[in-house]
């Protein structure tokens, strides 16, 4: 029913490391294109989308599109048995199970593991319309976001968002003022490094520092983060996976 090959098995692992902390279980969606995977966090007020193309594997073949559910903490069992160079296999030809197989030839091992689906998993799609032209965005590094979100979390439950028209953007905790990052646009040209602000007007968002902390374990899957900040629409942090692949990640400001 399904088999698909990724030489580089670590990018998947790298998946599940950044999501892991946020949900117990994921909802996916196979068919002739893709693997689509959607979570709403238990609270409502987030939810994480992750699309991997058929042409993100070297090999991908699907006779027919399903759905089904699996639990994060039995994938994760798995794959911390998978070393850096291993290459994943995955497998389902039974709508109860998915098979995994990690394979290294240049020291001959081979293993595979079962894990059992939820078939009767109730996958209902969600559909968040991104805006055409975001208010504002900031693309940064991943690491620099991570470390920024870490830096605030510390002090507080919640962190503010606000962007100018000037290419400024400013990270801070309202409450503790010597907790106030500032970054701005630069003419940087490796991706570590460049960092972009636009915004057509002044638009701040209040967030939830926790989940944004899970958000940026996504450093793992992409050097460089997209932060798109609208009125009336959810915050948007979105981490490109290769070429091909992504995250988005959707946070409701508080209001």
């Amino acid at each position: 029913m399904f088999y698909a090959k990724l030489n580089e098995g670590i990018i998947f692992k790298n998946i599940i490391q950044s999501i892991k902390g946020l949900f117990d279980d994921l909802e996916i969606e196979i068919s002739f294109q893709e693997i689509y995977i959607q979570k709403l966090i238990k609270s409502g007020i987030a939810i994480a989308f992750i699309k991997l193309p058929s042409k993100c594997f070297e090999e991908f073949k699907c006779k027919e599109g399903f759905q089904t559910g699996i639990s994060i903490i039995s994938l994760e069992k798995v794959l911390n048995d998978m070393d850096d160079e291993d290459c994943l296999i995955l497998i389902c030809d039974n709508p109860q199970k998915l098979i995994i197989k990690l394979e290294n030839p240049k020291i001959n091992k081979i293993s595979e593991y079962e894990i059992p689906l939820n078939e009767n998993c109730s996958f209902n799609k969600f559909l968040i319309l991104d805006k055409a032209n975001s208010d504002a965005t900031i693309i940064l590094p991943s690491k620099q976001f991570e470390k920024i979100i870490n830096d605030l979390n510390a002090a507080g439950i919640e962190i503010s968002i606000k962007c100018c028209s000037d290419g400024k953007a400013r990270f801070y905790i309202e409450k503790e003022n010597e907790k106030d990052i500032m970054i701005e646009s630069n003419h940087e040209e490796e991706v570590e490094k460049f960092i972009k602000v636009e915004s057509d007007k002044e638009i701040k968002f209040r967030l939830n520092v926790g989940i944004l902390t899970e958000f940026s374990k996504a450093s793992l899957v992409s050097k460089q983060v997209k932060l798109a900040l609208s009125e009336n629409c959810p915050f948007l942090a979105e981490y490109k996976i290769g070429e091909f692949g992504l995250i988005k990640f959707y946070l409701c400001p508080i209001v």
